[in-house]
């Protein structure tokens, strides 16, 4: 990866914890054991949820229409058992989405349903989604992620923190290395520019 100039079509754009809670506004997506929780899809022009861990969690986008959604599935065998469900009501929110953006799913003991609803729904998504970003599995049990979507300039912009193993103190991800250090998989789609800071990172 490498950081290149400063881009006006920023998509999807890493900044510190200070910077995100200055931005952040919107309608709150929340997330829920019930995937038919009004809560947990909201279309919006502005949208944001916390605390990204083991759900999943992004937005649908059309580029046409400009209309948007934000999602946060909560990891639990009623949420798997019913993801399509769950995803058919992105698609009721924004007709024909071009674009959309996964983040999170991590592996862990007490979480069993994290990673294979998390590439279930992946695989939902790009089934019905030309444009997907995927951000996939949180490397270390702690780490979360904040996630805000703006419909002004169609970006979605995240604080996300991590621990290493070996630390007592948290990192936010804030330069490229710390990227591959705190998630296993990162695509960027053809539509999407990948940023930190606002400054372009190519992978």
């Amino acid at each position: 990866m490498q950081i290149n100039n400063l881009s006006f079509t920023s998509k999807i754009n890493f900044v510190d914890k200070a910077n995100f809670e200055n931005i952040v506004k919107g309608e709150y997506v929340g997330f829920s054991e019930n995937p038919a929780d009004i809560n947990s899809v909201r279309k919006a022009d502005d949208y944001f949820t916390y605390a990204v861990r083991t759900c999943g969690a992004g937005g649908v986008h059309n580029s046409k229409t400009g209309q948007s959604a934000g999602y946060h599935s909560y990891d639990c065998k009623q949420m798997y058992q019913n993801l399509e469900y769950f995803v058919d009501r992105f698609f009721k929110n924004v007709e024909n989405p071009d674009q959309a953006l996964l983040l999170g799913g991590k592996e862990l003991s007490d979480s069993p349903y994290s990673m294979r609803q998390f590439l279930k729904l992946k695989e939902l998504l790009e089934q019905r989604v030309e444009n997907v970003s995927v951000i996939e599995e949180h490397v270390f049990p702690w780490s979360e992620s904040d996630i805000y979507y703006s419909g002004e300039d169609d970006t979605y912009t995240i604080y996300s923190m991590y621990r290493p193993y070996t630390e007592f103190r948290e990192r936010a991800v804030l330069t490229p290395e710390d990227l591959k250090v705190a998630f296993k998989k990162i695509k960027i789609a053809p539509s999407d520019t990948l940023q930190i800071n606002g400054l372009d990172v190519t992978i």
